[in-house]
């Protein structure tokens, strides 16, 4: 990703855009003198991802010629802006094929159309032109708009259905497409823009045959040539506020790309679409907000030293594509939230009154972002890096998150807008959101089990303690927010956030599979501990949870062996505190006569899958076995499989179990363990219960836990 231009590109569900200006320049020439082949036409860039993992986005760089698109790596145009045009030296033909004209298109499919660092050849780059400043994006080229500052747009949307060679047979009409587009697309827009932007849509009577399709192998490098048939066939004139959007019946040489639009400059932006087969206003709103200008609602995921946090320098962070499921520019095809606050800013549609970005440490209370009135944004600056601060409710637009967990959420977020002339920042894109994750301490592992809102209560540290907030307290009407502007010494407000306790874990033998090996068995011991978490106000109560977990340690035949554990805890922060336990573990042999008294009828046979290859076996019902063990924990070793029966177990004189050792697979077994409050000596007596062929009894000796 790059920082230059207009960028990113969109697919899936959550949908496609193409980057950059994506006009029509002179068709490429080619030629196979010593300098190699060259190829004139306009840097673009595409995100591709697929509509089953939108959790993968990848940025791939086209020059887009009248017959076509050339894919190049990434890094040939890295400094290079969308919508430049420039002429290209190729050392080779690789990787495009010629068309009827005998320019050269792209001829990658599959996984390599889709790898930024895929593509021709390129050895030598020369910037022909680079749009002009103050233009407007149309899709195909820039213009200058007639709209006065602070005025409503109506965009005039053309629909077309078109079917590509391989397409399914249209059973969407224009007209139905339209009416989506004017009712529910509409409205989305009018309402998020305060009136601002809305879209006018006409349906195109006839269905266009093409004899381009936008993809080929899941490669969409053929989008702007289908485009522009589009466009030739239909009469339609690009310009400011004015989209072609052309619905194309499911075609399966898409993959899983949903849809694909071009990417604006501004609010009065036109452009061109097209949809995979989705006529609703997920996968058409979100392409339509590409237009104008927007990039995709992504979460930051910050790290430091291995541990998540909220906040951190730009290269301990990563963007997490359409994570960010509160609005329409992410995962958009369940429900489309609100706009969000870091979109509404860079749309300009923050008026007088709406947002406060203070220059000095305050309080302030945000009314919740769907009402659409007051003050419903708070942006703190560290510099030229913004933290933009909103409110939400499950009302309005977003009266969904009432009954949906994990996707968008009620409360107080945070979203990141990079310093665009900082360096390290440059995989960050000026059009995208960031949104920071206010709970790291859980994994947002999956859609659907997102948890980023900010806590209540707690000073969050951002922009490496420049820049902080509190939430003081939400209610439905609004969010009280103390921020700080300056370092913690500056702000007597201020108060450390509170750290979880984590008691020193205790350890027990546990039942299960032991693994034995040449130095003793390993064998499973089961930590518990508990994690106080002390109130936030004085008047609440600490949260006291137990947490429990299965390690395993081996026990060795010389000596007590010491192993340590550690058990932790995050901080609302994402911080770590941890303490650690301690355990020494012995393991007795079966065969150490001082420790086992055997009855009659007792053999010494090889057994693989035991410790040291052999076990005391007992076929006879009735044959016992008595041994002495001293520990705090104690546990016996019986073979298990197709050849062994119950057994009964006595400690100290009394019943305490009867395990079956019958199973399908072999294996050497921990059926039963005791622990005591102090460490002593205790007898365990084994006793056959079953007998027989399918009831023998192999014992493998005894481990103690101190």
């Amino acid at each position: 990703m790059t920082r230059s231009g207009l960028r990113r590109a969109c697919t899936a569900a959550a949908a496609a855009c193409l980057l950059g200006a994506v006009g029509l320049t002179s068709a490429a020439a080619t030629s196979s003198s010593g300098a190699g082949l060259v190829v004139t036409g306009t840097v673009m860039r595409l995100t591709v991802d697929d509509f089953s993992h939108p959790e993968a986005a990848d940025e791939v760089t086209f020059v887009r010629t009248a017959d076509g698109a050339v894919q190049v790596p990434a890094s040939a145009l890295a400094s290079v802006p969308e919508g430049t045009t420039v002429t290209l030296t190729l050392s080779s033909a690789a990787g495009t094929r010629r068309t009827a004209s005998g320019a050269l298109t792209s001829s990658l499919t599959g996984p390599a159309s889709h790898d930024p660092s895929v593509g021709a050849d390129v050895v030598g780059v020369r910037i022909d032109s680079v749009p002009a400043a103050g233009l407007v994006s149309t899709g195909t080229g820039f213009v200058r708009s007639a709209r006065t500052s602070g005025a409503a747009v109506v965009h005039d949307v053309l629909v077309v259905v078109a079917t590509p060679p391989g397409s399914a047979a249209p059973t969407v009409t224009a007209a139905q497409v339209a009416a989506t587009v004017n009712s529910g697309v509409t409205a989305y827009w009018q309402l998020v823009s305060g009136g601002a932007v809305s879209f006018a849509a006409t349906a195109y009577p006839d269905v266009v045959a093409t004899t381009t399709a936008p993809c080929s192998g899941g490669s969409v490098s053929g989008s702007s040539a289908f485009w522009s048939e589009v466009q030739k066939a239909t009469g339609y004139v690009s310009g400011a506020g004015k989209h072609l959007l052309v619905y194309v019946p499911s075609l399966s040489a898409c993959g899983g790309v949903a849809g694909l639009g071009s990417v604006g400059n501004g609010i009065a932006s036109g452009g061109v679409v097209w949809t995979n087969g989705y006529n609703n206003v997920g996968v058409m709103g979100h392409e339509l907000g590409h237009n104008l200008g927007l990039g995709h609602s992504q979460l930051l995921d910050c790290a430091v030293s291995g541990v998540r946090t909220t906040d951190a320098p730009p290269a301990s962070c990563s963007a997490r594509p359409y994570a960010d499921t509160n609005d329409i520019m992410a995962v958009s095809w369940g429900h489309q939230g609100f706009l969000n606050a870091s979109h509404l800013r860079y749309l300009g549609l923050l008026g007088p009154g709406v947002q406060l970005v203070p220059t000095a440490t305050g309080t302030t209370t945000l009314a919740p972002l769907e009402n659409g009135t007051g003050l419903r944004v708070l942006t703190l600056s560290d510099g030229a890096t913004k933290y933009v601060v909103e409110f939400r409710q499950p009302v309005g637009q977003d009266s969904w998150m009432a009954s949906t967990s994990g996707w968008g959420a009620a409360g107080v977020t945070v979203r990141r807008e990079f310093d665009p002339a900082d360096a390290a920042a440059s995989a960050f894109g000026l059009y995208e959101s960031y949104l920071l994750d206010g709970d790291p301490a859980t994994p947002d592992s999956s859609f659907g089990g997102m948890s980023t809102t900010m806590p209540t209560g707690q000073w969050i540290e951002l922009a490496n303690g420049l820049v902080a907030l509190r939430i003081a307290s939400e209610s439905a009407t609004g969010a009280v927010i103390d921020y700080r502007l300056g370092p913690a010494t500056t702000d007597p407000r201020y108060t450390p956030p509170v750290k979880p306790i984590v008691s020193v874990p205790s350890s027990r033998l546990a039942t299960g599979t032991t693994t034995p090996t040449s130095a003793g068995p390993v064998v499973p011991v089961r930590w518990t501990w508990t994690v106080t978490t002390p109130p936030i106000s004085s008047s609440a109560a600490a949260a006291v949870t137990t947490s429990a977990a299965i390690a395993r340690t081996r026990a060795t035949p010389s000596g007590w062996l010491t192993t340590a554990y550690r058990a932790a805890a995050r901080a609302v922060d994402g911080s770590i505190v941890s303490t650690v336990g301690h355990v020494r573990t012995h393991y007795t042999s079966e065969t150490r006569a001082a420790a086992a008294t055997y009855s009659r009828s007792w053999r010494q046979v090889a057994r693989a899958g035991t410790v040291g290859g052999s076990v005391r076996l007992a076929t006879a019902k009735g044959s016992s076995v008595t041994v002495k063990v001293s520990g705090r924990s104690v546990g016996v070793l019986l073979a298990s499989g197709s050849s062994y029966g119950a057994v009964a177990i006595y400690l100290d004189g009394h019943l305490v179990a009867r395990p079956s050792l019958r199973a399908t697979h072999a294996s050497l077994q921990m059926p039963w363990s005791a622990t005591f409050r102090t460490s002593g000596l205790h007898v365990v007596r084994i006793v056959n219960l079953t007998g027989g062929v399918h009831g023998a009894v192999g014992f493998d000796g005894t481990v103690s836990l101190l």
